[in-house]
Order: structure tokens, then sequence, then C-alpha cells
């Protein structure tokens, strides 16, 4: 998965584990998922890597499609202007603050 991935979160390698090995009898072994916590199971983030397409839309990509301030289909990438962490994804905390000053404020205006 490094070689798949840029800079992949723990939770993201370890997220794999061997159900049942292959024998000398039985040449197929089953690789499954860790069930996640809540909705962070790896089968389903993982979903667009594995049988391809689109990822599903994060929770303030649909917050901003809902408000009318996004058009569906879109998605958000971070600026250079957004804290990341060390993996190179933005702080959950970025996000959650920026929700709610959208909200409050109308801070975001489409171009």
């Amino acid at each position: 998965m490094r070689d798949s991935f840029f800079n992949p979160k723990p939770w993201t390698l370890n997220s794999l584990f061997v159900r049942q090995y292959a024998t000398k009898e039985e040449l197929t072994a089953v690789v499954d998922f860790k069930d996640g916590a809540k909705d962070r199971s790896a089968g389903k983030y993982l979903t667009a890597q594995i049988y391809g397409g689109s990822r599903r839309a994060k929770g303030i990509e649909a917050f901003l499609v809902a408000r009318g301030l996004m058009p569906a289909g879109y998605r958000i990438v971070p600026s250079d202007a957004v804290r990341l962490d060390r993996f190179r994804q933005y702080h959950a905390g970025c996000v959650s603050g920026n929700g709610a000053r959208i909200e409050r404020r109308d801070a975001f205006r489409p171009a």
C-alpha cells in the first residue's frame, strides 16, 4: 500500500488481515478488512481504489452542496493555506471550524 498511496496513515496500512491462509492443497488465501469504528471501515473509504470510480463525498462536501454553495459532483482539495498533518492530509479541526464559519457568516461564495 505504501507504493500505491501518497503518505498513507497507519490506520489505512493496518486495515487488512488474512482471514484464511493458503495451503498446499488450497492455493487460495482470503484477505479482508478490519471493521472500523462508526463509518471508518477501510472497505468503505477504499472502495474507489479497489473497484475504480470516484470516491464518496466527504461530510464538508455534502454540507456545501446541501446549502447550494458548491455544485454536486465537485470535490474539495486543500489549498496551500490549509494546515496539513504529518501525512500531508488536512487537519480535521480545519474542516469543522470552516464549516461553522461558512454557516454563520456565509464566508464561502462560489466564483
